[in-house]
């Protein structure tokens, strides 16, 4: 009977929380984070140059996670999510992900806006969503897919909802009309 009781507090703690399926917990300080990893993501330059500016501590700069990415005999996938005021607006934000290699880590993901883990995989790795808020009611979604190294954006789709849709609008989706692909390369 503890398989329906753990289902509903999972089911709970995303509701109320905001804790995302896949998540193996949720840091708040700096020595969650494995030293090595630590130099790693304070020496990304836009975090650098934000701690720098700020004079603040990464964990006012900064979100960070531990992700299981559901790679058998892996260790999760740190996710860094920036924070305002020089790493998020008031939707989107500076979005990293880095992964534990035989050397130590790597970044492999690194765009700005709101992620979510897909459903589908890519080289045994899961797809990427990512949402970049345009306004509200617009804004472009994005695919993207492991390549072996790292992930790449593999799809566009500019999505608006109706102005006076009311909740149960649907969206209207297009393929992106402008050269995402250049955009979106690192």
């Amino acid at each position: 009977m503890k398989t329906p009781a753990l289902a509903v507090v999972r089911i709970l703690a995303t509701l109320l929380f905001g804790v995302a399926f896949g998540q193996t917990g949720s840091g708040k300080r700096t020595t969650d984070i494995p030293p090595d990893l630590l130099a790693v993501v304070q020496n990304e330059p836009d975090i650098k140059g934000c701690l720098a500016d700020q004079n603040l501590p990464l964990e006012k700069v900064a979100h960070y996670s531990w992700l299981d990415l559901g790679r058998p005999h892996e260790p999760p996938a740190l996710l860094v999510e920036g924070l305002p005021p020089c790493l998020a607006g008031n939707v989107n934000r500076t979005t990293f992900l880095y992964v534990r290699t035989g050397k130590g880590w790597r970044k492999v993901f690194d765009s700005t806006g709101v992620l979510k883990l897909g459903t589908t995989r890519t080289r045994g790795w899961p797809d990427l969503t990512l949402w970049r808020h345009g306004s509200a009611d617009s804004g472009d979604e994005y695919t993207y897919q492991f390549d072996g190294n790292v992930y790449k954006a593999t799809a566009c789709f500019s999505v608006w909802y109706p102005e006076d849709g009311g909740p149960d609008a649907k969206p209207t989706r297009t393929p992106c009309d402008w050269d995402w692909k250049a955009q979106e390369s690192w």
